[in-house]
């Protein structure tokens, strides 16, 4: 129900950083990965600095085995001193 509301918001709203990643976070926990890092990409493009925000990212790659696709966003950890 909580993502039927995010998603109805994010028809209105769909570069809102919140609801990007509130859709993300509720897609990621019903293991829903391609949908929330598609989500989580598009908040982080608008908040690239935003540490919990990559990692979730780099998460969601590496539940998808996709790991290359996740090194970018690891070396951004890096460069914020978060990639441990």
């Amino acid at each position: 129900e909580g993502l039927v509301v995010i998603r109805e918001g994010l028809r209105h709203l769909p570069n809102q950083p919140d609801l990007l990643i509130n859709g993300g976070n509720g897609l990621a926990n019903l293991g829903n990965w391609a949908e929330a890092v598609d989500l989580f990409v598009r908040a982080a493009n608008q908040r690239p600095r935003d540490v919990d925000l990559l990692q979730k990212i780099v998460y969601c790659y590496e539940e998808l085995g996709q790991l290359q696709a996740a090194q970018p966003y690891l070396q951004a950890l890096q460069q914020l001193g978060a990639g441990q």
